[in-house]
């Protein structure tokens, strides 16, 4: 099982990836941003080291399948729609066999959900962060994140600027 992305390109043209960078990807819906953050997820975690991943929207299982589909370069789309041929079908359970059991690093997946059942906000993140000391975070949703006794609204730029600068000094 390959790198499933030409990284030497990207790192080449952006500088990579540095220890304290906080980088934000705000696109629209179904523009493929929670798809990039795993590609950098799962590519450090192949080489490595141990991610951390928060999500609201999408649950491990669909996180997995996403992941199983980086590794064996198979068309989520045919996947989606059980469209994969026999061949490709072998190779995605080979790279997510593989990806489970000879991976150098490690995925941990959270909602960062709140003792009491609420959506947790940076505190839950940092708390997730100090537990499992990541090299990398991966924030999916990051707009669900809710700060305490505030009642925010997630498209309120007020109450997603201060989440966001919680979450640079974490």
């Amino acid at each position: 099982v390959g790198m499933p992305f030409p990284w030497d390109r990207l790192n080449q043209a952006t500088g990579g990836i540095s220890p304290g960078d906080f980088i934000i990807a705000y696109a629209l819906p179904k523009s493929m941003k929670t798809w990039i953050g795993l590609l950098i997820a799962t590519n450090l975690a192949i080489t490595g080291r141990r991610v951390l991943v928060y999500s609201k929207e999408m649950m491990w299982p669909n996180l997995r399948r996403r992941i199983a589909c980086l590794i064996s370069r198979t068309n989520y789309g045919k996947y989606r729609k059980n469209e994969l041929t026999d061949p490709e079908k072998h190779r995605l359970l080979e790279a997510l066999d593989w990806f489970e059991n000879h991976c150098e690093g490690e995925i941990i997946f959270t909602t960062a959900d709140r003792a009491d059942g609420t959506a947790g906000g940076p505190a839950e993140i940092r708390r997730k962060v100090e537990t499992y000391s990541p090299n990398f975070v991966l924030l999916d949703s990051a707009y669900m994140l809710e700060l305490p006794n505030n009642a925010n609204n997630a498209y309120d730029w007020k109450a997603m600027s201060l989440v966001n600068r919680q979450l640079k000094q974490i």
